[in-house]
């Protein structure tokens, strides 16, 4: 064999045969790849259970004023119009009598069906106040979106607009 030259195998003479390298190992990577991966998983589980309890508290809080708006309207479209003047606040049964808005109400088209469309409750100088936004369609008047007032009384919502 010529000088330098490397025999067959690759072995120089003298010198036991080259072993190759380790392989590089990837456990580190997995190990951190599912550290990652449960660390996503937890955190989309945390914001479902944080939206769910956010959305039950928002419900509680608008659920009895959507409530009283409903029943008032369900009172208006059944023609009880009564009934619909006793979910008045204080303020508006002071300044409009039952025989009046009874008259009123009657003369308007029949309230056909509504929708809830939006709630929103706030505080102004120690009162809670609440405006629900309904949809609502009546007899030869069409469809129209009309925002109802209401004040919290005595615990109960009750509805300042006589008009609706």
């Amino acid at each position: 064999m010529p000088p330098g030259a490397v025999p067959p195998g690759g072995a120089q003479p003298g010198y036991p045969p080259a072993v190759p390298p380790p392989k590089k190992s990837n456990q580190t990577l997995k190990i951190v790849l599912i550290i990652i991966a449960v660390l996503a998983v937890l955190c989309c589980i945390g914001a479902i259970i944080a939206g769910a309890f956010g959305y039950r508290a928002f419900r509680d809080v608008t659920g009895p004023a959507k409530d009283t708006v409903t029943g008032y309207f369900d009172d208006l479209k059944a023609g009880n119009y009564d009934s619909a003047y006793d979910r008045l606040c204080a303020e508006t049964q002071s300044t409009v009598t039952r025989e009046d808005f009874v008259a009123f109400q009657s003369v308007l088209p029949a309230v056909i069906d509504y929708k809830i469309v939006g709630v929103n409750i706030h505080n102004t100088n120690g009162k809670t106040f609440a405006t629900v936004d309904v949809r609502v369609t009546r007899e030869r008047g069409g469809e129209v979106t009309q925002t109802v007032q209401l004040l919290k009384e005595g615990g109960k919502w009750k509805v300042c607009e006589p008009s609706a």
